[in-house]
């Protein structure tokens, strides 16, 4: 054989992965370094890493990394300093918690792209409504409410209303059915 045989566990079998130790601490004075967070951390258990955060300046950015040895150790640390004393130059206490995961940050990520999505959309789909200038601001809401909630059933409220204002109701259906509505529900 040219290459040995390789052996390791799976992702999925690290009993002791970084990510499971790596703890976030957040409203840290940005006077403090290293040190003084090794301090404050290692009544806790034995620290491997400790890393403040900084700007391309050096400057701190007032949150730190600690991984310690064992998720043990870590739990520990967020029970006891969680909001435990607000240092000196923050405006609340210190957050302490497990640091996110490279997936929690793809989940966000993604969370963030749908949530921005999704307000385009909302804002295009009312730019492209045209003629709403006639309806009454009681139309307005329940347009708004029943297309961005899916909500399908607030238009009986609209249809209740069309019985008073006839003309800017149908200049306003054949835009809804261009969006794909095209049923309405009459509270009976």
């Amino acid at each position: 054989m040219h290459h040995p045989i390789q052996m390791k566990p799976a992702d999925s079998e690290k009993s002791n992965a970084v990510e499971d130790r790596k703890l976030f601490i957040g409203m840290v004075s940005k006077k403090c370094n290293e040190n003084d967070i090794r301090v404050m951390f290692s009544p806790f258990g034995q620290i491997e890493e400790c890393r403040i955060l900084r700007g391309p300046d050096g400057l701190s950015r007032g949150c730190a990394f600690v991984t310690f040895s064992t998720r043990a150790m870590a739990q520990n640390a967020i029970k006891a300093m969680h909001q435990s004393q607000t240092m000196e130059g923050c405006s609340s206490p210190i957050v302490v918690k497990f640091a996110d995961t490279q997936k929690d940050k793809e989940q966000r990520r993604l969370q963030q792209q749908l949530a921005q999505q999704m307000q385009q959309l909302n804002t295009a789909t009312w730019g492209n409504l045209t003629g709403l200038g006639g309806l009454t601001p009681q139309y307005l809401a329940l347009l708004q409410q029943a297309t961005s909630s899916s909500n399908l059933g607030a238009f009986s409220g609209i249809q209740q209303m069309a019985d008073n204002e006839q003309g800017a109701f149908s200049t306003v259906v054949p835009q809804l059915t261009e969006l794909g509505i095209r049923r309405f529900y009459v509270k009976a």
